[in-house]
């Protein structure tokens, strides 16, 4: 881990994302990355990922303040929280995300169905559309 690209979440990403998360997220144990996960050049471009409960984003798409950033980059921020929440309550992220490129991110809400049915991507895109 590239920790001089990291640092904790700040109390302005943590309340921002408190907005749809509130208290089930551990917000210190997340480490925020200006810096791509995969080596080489291999992140796709206007992406981040959040495979080990930190998120890693390309520097093209960091901010230093979600909160004041044009909405796709809010968007992207809730959306990888989403993966930190997953993480942190056992889900296989970073086994699924191997997957990703072969599932589609497109949902059709259904009344009553639970976000848990849907997939990894699916629920990600779900919760950060609120």
């Amino acid at each position: 881990m590239e920790m001089e690209s990291a640092r904790h979440l700040t109390s302005g990403k943590i309340r921002v994302a408190k907005l749809l998360y509130k208290n089930p997220l551990d917000y210190q144990k997340t480490y925020i990355h200006n810096a791509p996960w995969f080596p080489f050049g291999f992140q796709s471009a206007h992406t981040a990922v959040s495979p080990d409960g930190d998120i890693w984003f390309l520097p093209t798409e960091y901010s230093d303040n979600f909160a004041s950033s044009p909405l796709r980059l809010q968007h992207l921020f809730m959306h990888e929280m989403m993966h930190v929440w997953q993480y942190q309550h056992g889900y296989q992220v970073k086994l699924r995300g191997l997957f990703s490129w072969a599932v589609s991110y497109f949902y059709t809400p259904e009344r009553n169905r639970p976000l848990k049915t849907y997939a990894m991507e699916q629920q990600a895109c779900i919760v950060a559309d609120c």
